[in-house]
């Protein structure tokens, strides 16, 4: 199992790739979507995981294992405090788990510096998702002029 340490540090690595090789996603003159930036931090973060862990990393993934037979998989669902519709199905940013299995390491929420109004309700999210289905991990991270990092629990 991949320590806090070790994943903080995978994650600060992928950042500093995505500002090397990808800096005009975190310009908000392009606003490029959230779903393209996520796309690319997950690669990042998968490239430094996938030899040692073997975990899968995946963006906007909404099935987890029911326990049952391998492939039988049921959409993620959470309740969470913020909403008044009840339990949501959830496609989390980006999560690192193994595909058909109930090994869920880490989920992580994703906001462009400047489209950060909302970034409480992913707190939320993220509690949830620790809490409800069992991520080791919750990591919020804002991206664009400046990076900012934050483990769950949030202060």
């Amino acid at each position: 199992m991949i320590s806090k340490k070790e994943l903080e540090n995978i994650i600060i690595n992928s950042l500093k790739k995505l500002q090397e090789n990808d800096i005009l996603f975190l310009d908000q003159k392009y606003n490029i979507h959230e779903r393209t930036v996520t796309h690319k931090l997950a690669m990042y973060i998968e490239s430094y995981l996938k030899e040692k862990y073997d975990y899968d990393v995946d963006v906007e993934y909404n099935r987890m294992s029911n326990g049952n037979d391998v492939g039988d998989a049921v959409a993620k669902i959470i309740d969470y405090a913020n909403s008044e519709e009840g339990p949501s199905f959830v496609y989390p940013d980006i999560i690192i788990h193994k595909r058909n299995t109930e090994i869920n390491i880490a989920v992580i929420e994703v906001k462009m510096n400047w489209k950060n109004r909302k970034k409480f309700i992913d707190f939320d999210k993220i509690e949830a998702y620790v809490n409800q289905l069992n991520y080791k991990y919750g990591i919020f991270i804002e991206v664009g002029k400046y990076i900012n990092v934050e483990f769950y629990p949030f202060k």
